[in-house]
């Protein structure tokens, strides 16, 4: 099952700047849904048996809140921009500090794909950008959904950008006027 456009939709759409946003896939925060899911149960079950203590109580209920707005700040996060040219990573939306990493095609040297058991499972995992300016990895995306085959559209992007770099290095200057010498 395919998940991104291919290359020639992609490429199609040369009026916009960004051609793909990515997000963060809703099955990579499954296992924290399933600890919100069963910290409500707890909250609720112990407010029903305990009638007596329910004022006491009441004071758990903040821990499901706690783990809801946790959710909600890991889905929406981060957001990749593909374009043409260049790949933008928006991070830190929802947090206290920001960054706002960019990497053009012809600067990356590695693309890795981090994949756990779930995410092997459910098609979802980490890609991690590498670039000869930085050490290490420049960009890392966690939790996108069928990573290798985002790997995969990100060479395609690396490989039609150099040919078209290369394609516009030969194309000749046209606005260059050149006197022509009168025999």
């Amino acid at each position: 099952m395919q998940h991104y456009p291919d290359l020639e939709t992609l490429v199609s759409q040369n009026d916009e700047k960004v051609v793909l946003e990515v997000y963060r896939s809703y099955l990579s925060i499954l296992s924290d849904m399933a600890v919100f899911v069963i910290a409500m149960i707890i909250v609720i079950a112990l407010n029903l048996l305990f009638p007596s203590i329910r004022d006491h109580l009441r004071w758990l209920s903040i821990v499901p809140v706690v783990l809801f707005l946790n959710i909600f700040r890991t889905y929406f996060n981060d957001v990749i921009h593909i374009e043409l040219h260049k790949l933008t990573q928006y991070h830190g939306r929802l947090a206290l500090s920001y960054g706002m990493p960019s990497v053009r095609y012809l600067d990356i040297r590695a693309l890795k794909v981090r994949q756990d058991i779930l995410g092997r499972i459910f098609d979802y995992g980490d890609l991690q950008i590498g670039t000869p300016g930085q050490e290490g990895w420049e960009i890392t995306i966690h939790g996108v959904r069928a990573p290798n085959e985002l790997s995969m559209l990100i060479d395609e992007l690396r490989t039609w950008s150099i040919e078209h770099q290369e394609q516009d290095d030969q194309v000749p200057d046209t606005t260059a006027h050149h006197p022509q010498s009168s025999d």
